[in-house]
């Protein structure tokens, strides 16, 4: 049985088919390239490949069409999307059409792609696995359920109890299965955190103000000394708004860095790196600091109830990512225009765990809705640009990153609570 891997790569940028044919040739792969859409689609059909690389825009047939007749034909092939034009509406649509991942062109490290092309091939072979296990047992019960049928009258109390084995058996293989599709779910959207973190838009586009600013400021001070006509004031006020703006720069470049930075962790699934000691309390501070431009516009109170000096040894570019993703769905979801709130976080130590609760008392969520709050793509403010992957990156944070376990809690008119954990000894 010849167990070669095979890749088929569907892109009309020569110098991506040949770079990425070389690098996974060398890895032992058997590599097929099209550069076109009806190609791929031909080429997939008789050669099966293990794992498919398509581009989304291509002359001729797109690489959307291409995702609905791999979904259709090879519902079990893996596909990923790798597209140079990466924004977050390309994304939605390719992994609601059947893509498994989405990566973005320009790929600096193909060792990151060789990853993704791993996840994606070992998620395919826990899924036909599990689809031939449940086809072997469907077949198992159904030639146990024909057994017991066949015995006589004398053996109906063991025709009952071994029904009732078979019937909880069953239940238990359901209940693994629905966890393994919302597993599945939440890795899906890992792949795609790395390229459509729209969460960064706010630090960078408060780092364009700041530097389109100071552009204009050196102009003005520029102009004023080419005329001479530049005084002691000019120049304290000048070097002045030259550090603000730079403080503001580096602030939030910083930050913008650090969630590109946690996102593609997320995404990989790496435990390393980025882990430092933090003061909580103060740290908090410092995420509240960061949001002041979004806070100061609304009449909300936020509170922090955390000790003093609680240093904890953990992941502090995710805690403030959670924390700024809970802060903003309040502040979208939770009130009126010019309603004012009270926003409590109390944090406590507890054994191992690091506890914290996040408590709004604004309109709370609907009882249809509260089930849905960490499913990816779930939003009530779709028509108002919500794309519905700020609570499930809060989900993925939480239990991939930190170790730790999300609930939610909410009644319409009293709030809504979110109470989550940080597992220190990870």
């Amino acid at each position: 049985m010849d167990t070669t891997r095979k890749m088929l790569i569907i892109d009309d940028d020569s110098i991506v088919r040949e770079s990425i044919s070389d690098f996974f040739e060398d890895s032992g792969y058997e590599v097929f390239q099209c550069i076109n859409g009806r190609d791929g689609i031909e080429t997939m059909r008789s050669e099966d490949p293990t794992v498919i690389l398509c581009d989304l825009h291509m002359p001729g047939i797109s690489g959307l069409e291409v995702i609905d007749v791999v979904k259709e034909e090879r519902p079990e092939m893996p596909l990923i999307v790798v597209s140079g034009n990466g924004v977050i509406k390309d994304a939605i649509e390719a992994v609601s059409r059947g893509a498994w991942n989405y990566v973005m062109k320009p790929i600096y490290d193909l060792a990151e792609l060789e990853l993704s092309v791993d996840m994606v091939i070992e998620k395919a072979d826990l899924i036909r696995n599990n689809r031939l296990y449940k086809e072997g047992l469907e077949i198992e019960v159904e030639k146990r359920t024909r057994e017991l049928f066949d015995l006589n009258q004398d053996l109906e109390k063991r025709v009952a109890e071994r029904t009732s084995e078979l019937e909880s058996s069953i239940k238990v293989i359901k209940e693994a299965q629905a966890k393994l599709v919302q597993s599945e779910k939440m890795a899906a959207l890992g792949g795609l955190v790395a390229g459509v973190a729209h969460e960064i838009n706010t630090p960078v586009g408060v780092g364009i103000t700041a530097a389109s600013h100071m552009e204009t400021a050196t102009k003005e001070f520029e102009k004023l000394f080419e005329e001479a006509q530049m005084k002691r004031s000019d120049l304290q006020s000048f070097l002045a708004t030259s550090k603000e703006a730079s403080r503001i720069l580096l602030t939030n470049l910083t930050r913008a860095a650090q969630l590109i930075q946690g996102f593609k962790q997320v995404s990989v699934d790496q435990n390393t790196g980025g882990k430092r000691v933090i003061d909580f309390k103060e740290y908090i501070d410092k995420i509240l600091m960061s949001l002041h431009p979004k806070i100061k516009v609304t009449k909300h109170n936020i509170l922090v109830d955390c000790p003093d000096k609680l240093m904890v040894d953990t992941f502090p570019g995710a805690i403030s990512q959670i924390l700024t993703n809970l802060i903003m769905n309040s502040l979208t979801h939770a009130y009126d225009e010019d309603e004012d709130g009270d926003i409590i976080i109390k944090v406590r130590e507890t054994g191992k765990f690091i506890d914290v609760e996040y408590h709004d008392d604004g309109k709370g969520i609907d009882e249809q809705h509260i089930n849905h709050v960490f499913d990816p793509f779930f939003t009530t403010k779709r028509a108002s640009g919500g794309t519905g992957l700020g609570m499930n990156i809060v989900y993925n944070l939480v239990t991939q990153k930190l170790g730790g376990q999300i609930n939610c809690e909410s009644f319409l008119g009293k709030g809504t609570l979110f109470h989550f954990t940080i597992d220190i000894d990870q």
